[in-house]
């Protein structure tokens, strides 16, 4: 076959003999606990087969104790763990990949200045409310903080993040609703209205957040 075939189907073997990548750098990193608020049941393989503990790669079904079910897609990047008897689902992400899945989870990458604002406004979340995890940071996916693809971003929101890369917020607390805006409140639907009128993202982030720099 091609190359790119033979290093999909061969990665995690190939990964046994090559070097461990570099530790990123503090607070580069995010550890989420996906789905914090729902108790697992289980996670199926496409064949049926329960998943082994351990990194995933793919896409897998998760059960939960409430009946539902969700597809879940993982790189290496997503782990399934038993602690204390209990199945945990864990990502640990980039953070520009982390501002991107909760994105795309949350809103949208388009219109494009919105988007950027919101992304902003993601990032100096996870930076006010995520605990120390070792040289991660640590945050819940749940509704209370920030919700979390639990699969790759897509390259729209992807595109987003990298344009905002590092930018943060400083001078008042950052929240955000889907249709509510309020002071130190960014209003996803206000926000797509403000650039379709032709609002930058800074002016977008000035008004929701006026106190903010």
């Amino acid at each position: 076959g091609t190359s790119q075939r033979v290093l999909r189907d061969y990665a995690q073997a190939l990964g046994d003999f090559l070097p461990a990548l570099p530790a990123q750098p503090s607070g580069q990193c995010v550890q989420v606990a996906l789905f914090s608020r729902y108790p697992l049941l289980g996670l199926q393989q496409p064949d049926g087969k329960p998943a082994a503990q351990g990194a995933l790669r793919g896409e897998d079904q998760v059960s939960f104790a409430n009946g539902s079910r969700l597809s879940v897609q993982g790189d290496g990047d997503l782990f399934l763990l038993n602690e204390g008897g209990g199945l945990r689902l864990v990502a640990r992400l980039d953070r520009e990949e982390y501002v991107a899945r909760v994105l795309q989870r949350e809103a949208a990458a388009q219109p494009a200045e919105a988007a950027r604002a919101l992304a902003v406004a993601i990032r100096t979340y996870l930076q006010q409310n995520a605990t120390r995890q070792g040289e991660c940071l640590g945050i819940d996916d749940s509704s209370s903080q920030q919700r979390v693809a639990p699969r790759p971003a897509s390259n729209e929101a992807r595109a987003v993040a990298s344009w905002t890369r590092d930018l943060v917020l400083a001078g008042s607390a950052v929240t955000y609703h889907a249709d509510v805006q309020a002071v130190d409140k960014l209003g996803w639907q206000q926000a797509v209205e403000q650039a379709g009128a032709g609002l930058r993202y800074d002016q977008i982030l000035a008004r929701a957040y006026p106190r903010a720099s």
